[in-house]
């Protein structure tokens, strides 16, 4: 029984594999006729299939861990944006928006 690759997976393995069979053509097509005689190279894949092997479960952040990654992607000046409010004041929320809007406007 074959393992069961997703669509995507499996037509970057099959590129994979025509690619590997096309470059043993050519190395074997190079050392018969030497390189005057030669067509072009085959060109690999996009795709890389180490994304293939163990792959890692991707982690869904939110709340605190979320705030704190986009807070270190999207802004220079990160310390600014700390998470510091009080979630039952809706005044403190606004301001802490506000002025974490401000930041992000300054940078991008």
């Amino acid at each position: 029984m074959a393992y069961q690759w997703s669509a995507c997976s499996n037509e970057l393995l099959n590129a994979h594999i025509k690619y590997h069979q096309n470059i043993c053509a050519y190395l074997h097509q190079l050392q018969q006729e030497g390189p005057e005689l030669c067509e072009e190279m085959p060109k690999k894949p996009r795709g890389n299939i180490s994304s293939l092997l163990n792959p890692k479960p991707s982690i869904k952040l939110s709340g605190r861990e979320l705030h704190e990654y986009l807070r270190t992607k999207m802004a220079d000046d990160a310390d600014n944006l700390k998470l510091q409010w009080d979630p039952t004041d809706l005044t403190k929320i606004r301001d802490t928006l506000v002025a974490g809007y401000k930041v992000l406007q300054r940078n991008h």
